[in-house]
């Protein structure tokens, strides 16, 4: 059996060893860690590492020195970027407010760019927001008030705060399979759907998690009409 201090002494027994060691450790520890910037941090690490364990060879290998730099410049730069767009993305109250009920995991940073997107809206009772057999040119989220569904002239379904009005259509881009209108004063936030689709078209991160928010509401709202389907169903208890 080799003892512990046999193996320090065989695969650590310089200057360099160490280092590469420690470079190593902080690039598998980056791949357990979901936070970007935290990535990004020990990547500088473990590359700046390594850099420091090539000045330690004679004759100094030039292209892994100044390669390790380049790859611990690009994670700086990138860094950088990323603590700035973290900054911006404050979100203001009503901004919270609707993350939480309508957005899900969304984190602030996209949750933001999504809001720069769009626009908050007051829109009075009665008035229609989206109507069965066409394609809407909006995409809504609810904040405050209530609407109605209708198809076929008969109501299906009520929507409330946290819920989008439209996005069955806007992911499958096809026309509304009902009518939706606010049986009382709402407050919506509203985005242009060709503008929000270039936007997600053209950032994977944004696109991923606009689908899943969508996807997550109209999930739900499946799952309520399964459920008040079966209580219809169920005999009356007399």
């Amino acid at each position: 059996m080799v003892s512990d201090s046999s193996f320090i002494g065989e695969y650590l027994a310089t200057t360099s060893d160490i280092l590469v060691a420690a470079s190593i450790s902080f690039t598998v520890l980056a791949f357990l860690i979901r936070d970007i910037l935290w990535l990004r941090s020990l990547a500088i690490l473990g590359n700046l590492f390594m850099a420091i364990s090539d000045v330690t060879h004679d004759p100094l290998p030039v292209i892994n020195f100044f390669g390790h730099l380049l790859i611990v410049a690009i994670n700086i730069g990138h860094s950088f970027y990323l603590i700035m767009e973290r900054r911006r993305a404050v979100l203001k109250p009503r901004e919270q407010a609707l993350r939480e009920q309508a957005l899900g995991s969304m984190d602030a940073v996209t949750a933001k760019r999504l809001f720069l997107l769009g626009q908050w809206v007051w829109i009075d009772e009665g008035t229609t927001l989206i109507t069965q057999g066409q394609k809407p040119d909006r995409l809504y989220a609810l904040l405050e008030g209530k609407a109605f569904a209708a198809a076929r002239y008969r109501k299906v379904g009520e929507l409330g705060p946290g819920q989008f009005v439209g996005e069955m259509s806007f992911l499958t881009n096809d026309t509304a399979g009902a009518t939706v209108v606010t049986s009382e004063r709402c407050l919506c936030f509203e985005w242009d759907r060709e503008l929000l689709r270039q936007q997600m078209d053209r950032s994977k991160d944004l696109n991923a998690a606009v689908v899943a928010a969508l996807g997550g509401d109209m999930a739900r709202k499946i799952m309520s009409q399964n459920m008040r389907f079966v209580r219809k169903q169920l005999p009356a208890r007399g």
